[in-house]
């Protein structure tokens, strides 16, 4: 480990992760800039990593694991890609958060509410958010049994920080017929682009969805028409021109247009603070400051 004091990027597979582990990144790789680990270790419920030169930051979990609360100390951090299963991390960076964050998930079982309950605290960052979504074919992505009423309840106000859902699934009809995933996913985020590889089945349930949120959510939404690569405006009709092949979307929310909630102030320190959201719907205009 002393002759590579210099390196600058690293990356590991088949890494058994312990406190041993990331002391040897601390203290060998000064000037480690880049960190890409394939994570084997099972029954993890904590990662600290502490770096100061660190800019890049990619944890992929090759194992399926319950819960994981990730903390990173790096002040000049400026990406970090989560790669998982179905369990969404616990992200802390009580520092600086960095300006991007990436988040991929391979989903082989069917998720509920809760799954999107966690997202929605990950997505409490101010940092941008891509999203990647993985679906095995063999089952429903979302339970019937959601309750995305109680989701709503819980969530006060979709983020509008994620610039990109991408999602790949190749289910069968049936076993999206029932499901709520766009109903959910759209209650904790309004994304600005998403990107579907899927057959032509999902990517009608799509429009459906979309077109049916046009009527109160969203602005307009536009489709890159796979012929000539332009943009244009979305119909129920547009649907003749989509393939079992990736199909991009762009939506404009009533919500990127004006505050859709409380805003989040972000110090140096990294923590978060509401910014005197309940002056005008709690306090009386006589007491109003």
């Amino acid at each position: 480990m002393d002759s590579l004091g210099s390196v600058t990027h690293l990356d590991i597979s088949n890494v058994v992760l312990d406190d041993a582990f990331f002391d040897m990144i601390k203290s060998k790789f000064p000037f480690l800039e880049s960190l890409s680990l394939g994570i084997v270790s099972r029954g993890l419920e904590s990662i600290v990593i502490t770096s100061f030169p660190l800019k890049r930051l990619t944890l992929r979990f090759w194992v399926d694991i319950m819960t994981i609360d990730v903390q990173v100390y790096a002040p000049k951090l400026l990406f970090f890609f989560y790669d998982g299963r179905v369990t969404v991390p616990s992200l802390s960076f009580p520092i600086i958060a960095p300006a991007e964050i990436k988040l991929g998930f391979i989903l082989k079982n069917t998720v509920d509410h809760s799954f999107f309950i966690k997202m929605r605290e990950a997505l409490s960052l101010t940092s941008k958010f891509d999203i990647d979504i993985e679906v095995d074919d063999r089952k429903a992505l979302v339970s019937s049994k959601t309750k995305v009423d109680d989701l709503r309840r819980r969530v006060s106000f979709p983020v509008t920080n994620v610039q990109q859902l991408s999602l790949i699934t190749f289910s069968n009809e049936r076993q999206w017929k029932h499901t709520q995933f766009f109903d959910a996913f759209f209650s904790i985020c309004h994304p600005s682009y998403v990107k579907l590889k899927c057959n032509k089945c999902f990517t009608k349930m799509m429009v459906k969805e979309m077109m049916k949120k046009k009527t109160s959510d969203l602005k307009d939404v536009a489709f890159k028409n796979p012929r000539n690569g332009n943009w244009e405006d979305l119909t129920t009709s547009s649907t003749s021109l989509f393939a079992d092949a990736f199909v991009d979307f762009k939506l404009n929310w009533l919500s990127h247009h004006g505050p859709s909630g409380p805003k989040m102030n972000r110090n140096r320190s990294g923590i978060y603070s509401l910014k005197r959201v309940f002056k005008s719907c709690i306090l009386p205009n006589w007491m109003s400051l």
